[in-house]
């Protein structure tokens, strides 16, 4: 599959983008768009998105 290197970020991109971050990895994420990681990066910090997967384990305390 070719890299979209450089295309501007389509609706449903920046959509699935919104959608999906945080819930999954940066790398699952450009996998299903055909993008970079690097690219998905910058896509979210344009939007003020966090790509921080957060979990069930976030809030866990140890012992």
């Amino acid at each position: 599959m070719a890299r979209r290197s450089g295309q501007p970020w389509s609706e449903d991109e920046v959509g699935y983008l919104k959608t999906w971050a945080g819930k999954k990895t940066v790398s699952e994420i450009a996998r299903t768009l055909d993008r970079t990681i690097g690219a998905v990066t910058v896509a979210a910090n344009q939007i003020k998105v966090s790509l921080r997967v957060t979990g069930a384990n976030d809030n866990k305390t140890a012992g």
